[in-house]
């Protein structure tokens, strides 16, 4: 016996179906089934090479019934035709419309890539397209019609790959429909095939007999009045695990369907792989230094696979930080919310260069950028996006970073909590793969909207950008001042000028930024940070550790305060 998947070619679909064990044989990792042509990753709807499967699929007219059909049954031709590279008698699918023309199922697989081969003359590479008058009589004397045809054509075909009656609709149906379905269920037994049952909401829930007889049952929706996204739920489906939870998909040009997985089930699938890494003992579970331009002495350093946050204002060198970051674990991928590639390749200067994770040589680079800014995506769809792109290839990636988060907040497609599941769900993602992430936001200071970023973060880092000399008001601050505050601030204020200053051209630095070490695998601290400054028309930065007792000196009397809500310290 061996297991034959039906996924449309999609790895969405595969993901919410995923791949059944052998009974009694687990399949060797990386190798495919010598029927199905599936590697073991795959998934999909699945049955036992000698018994048949009868699949519902439900749903309002215009929802795309009729393509994920089209695309689930060219997909199994192809790999049946596939066991045989020259077959006597090539593999048959065989569609029953009852809604559509022939001509108007022709022109819909012409508008995609995996449907332009079968769209001229379907017949010769095995999809038998055939138009019943509409209504029919009734379901039996449909099912009398299909035995029929097939029976013709038995002698010129070898594998019966699928049949598809589309739709319900376009049929006369009695009360009870047990008898009916009893017969179309033997059918596909006796084939041996899929058999996918097309039909509309409310003959779905007028004969609940359809669920009972129905091996798999899947509901697709579309609510045009308010142009939500066409989501995918499992009822059912028996024999077999799957992933629940309302999936978004959508009607790709090229592509067809196209399904991302909903933020839970993604979700759920990275917190049960973390787990198994740790279990395991295969993560890296090495130190690695973060900041690799720091001093020796310099004892800062992050455990692989933990995640880190920055957070400060606009002009306080996160750029360049997040470079040095990923240069400090590589290959990295850049996930951006708010910079372009143009702009993040600016900052990193090493000799390489970050390269979009569409184009084809991403796979082989270091650097690989993901551009996720637009306000159209969803939570599910860059999920997706994310999940594939990290998933070990030829390059393990080692890092992440994740930029402009704030822009959540404007995109229409995170609003109320979905935020919140969003990063969870991406952080757990990452970590699954041991990959060491940086999330980095600039937050609005009168909102305490970076909380559940810091509830997931092990490592927390601030900027502040330092005030300019003549904000010291140096004249009212003299020398023997009995005040020890105005006497520290002026002694900071010198050492600030000196940084500040070229010492022979007396030219103004373009900047001086404090980082502080808010948290990190020790604890809570105050005192601990680094002094970053910039000369103009220089394109890196220079970073120096401040002494611990001195640093909370600086944090409070020369850094600008940006921060409204005390809690985000």
């Amino acid at each position: 016996m061996t297991l034959i998947y039906a996924n449309a070619k999609d790895d969405g679909f595969a993901f919410i179906f995923p791949r059944t064990p052998m009974p009694q044989q687990a399949e060797p990792e990386g190798k495919g089934n010598a029927q199905s042509g599936h590697k073991s990753k795959d998934g999909g709807l699945v049955r036992e090479s000698k018994h048949g499967h009868l699949a519902t699929i439900v749903g309002r007219g215009g929802t795309g019934k009729s393509i994920l059909a089209l695309q689930l049954i060219t997909s199994l031709l192809e790999n049946a035709n596939k066991k045989d590279q020259n077959p006597k008698k090539p593999a048959a699918a065989f569609y029953f419309t009852l809604e559509s023309s022939v001509a108007e199922l022709k022109n819909q697989m012409d508008c995609f890539e995996w449907g332009k081969e079968y769209s001229k003359n379907p017949a010769e590479k095995g999809l038998h397209i055939i138009q019943i008058p509409s209504p029919a009589e009734d379901l039996t004397a449909l099912l009398l019609q299909i035995r029929q045809y097939i029976a013709r054509k038995l002698t010129d075909f070898g594998e019966l790959s699928a049949i598809v009656i589309d739709a319900l609709g376009g049929i006369l149906l009695m009360d009870d429909l047990r008898n009916d379905l009893s017969q179309l269920k033997n059918l596909t037994d006796n084939h041996e095939t899929f058999l996918f049952l097309l039909t509309e909401d409310h003959i779905f829930t007028t004969h609940p007999s359809i669920e009972h007889y129905s091996q798999s049952v899947i509901h697709l929706q579309h609510n045009s009045e308010n142009q939500g996204n066409r989501t995918l739920s499992i009822q059912k489906a028996r024999g077999q695990l799957f992933r629940s939870g309302f999936h978004q998909f959508d009607l790709k040009p090229k592509i067809g369907i196209k399904i991302y997985p909903s933020v839970q089930a993604q979700s759920a699938y990275a917190h049960e792989k973390h787990v198994e890494l740790k279990s395991s003992g295969s993560g890296d579970l090495s130190i690695a230094r973060f900041l690799c331009t720091l001093p020796p002495h310099w004892k800062m350093s992050i455990t692989p696979g933990s995640v880190s946050f920055l957070m400060g204002p606009p002009g306080t060198f996160k750029q360049q930080i997040a470079a040095k970051f990923c240069k400090a674990f590589n290959p990295s991928i850049y996930i951006s919310f708010k910079a372009d590639i143009d702009s993040v390749n600016s900052v990193l200067d090493n000799g390489q260069s970050f390269v979009e994770i569409t184009k084809e040589e991403s796979s082989q680079s270091n650097y690989r950028f993901v551009d996720v800014r637009s306000p159209l995506r969803t939570p599910e769809e860059i999920l997706t996006e994310v999940r594939q792109a990290v998933q070990p290839d030829n390059t393990k990636l080692k890092s992440a970073v994740i930029w402009g988060l704030r822009r959540l907040a404007d995109m229409p497609n995170f609003s109320g909590s979905k935020s919140v599941q969003f990063l969870e769900a991406l952080v757990t993602i990452l970590k699954a793969e041991g990959i060491t992430s940086l999330l980095v936001d600039w937050p609005d200071p009168d909102k305490a909207n970076v909380l559940p970023i810091v509830d997931l973060s092990q490592y927390i880092f601030l900027t502040r950008p330092c005030k300019g000399y003549f904000e010291f008001e140096r004249d009212s601050v003299s020398d023997s001042s009995p005040n020890p505050y105005e006497a520290t601030q002026k002694a900071i204020a010198d050492e600030v000028w000196y940084l500040q200053t070229d010492e022979t051209e007396r030219v103004q630095k373009e900047r001086v930024v404090l980082l502080r070490i808010q948290r990190d695998n020790e604890g809570f601290h105050r005192d601990r940070g680094i002094l970053i400054s910039k000369r103009k028309d220089e394109k890196d930065v220079s970073m120096e550790q401040i002494p611990d007792n001195y640093f909370e000196k600086y944090w409070e009397l020369i850094g600008n305060k940006w921060e409204k809500d005390p809690s985000l310290l």
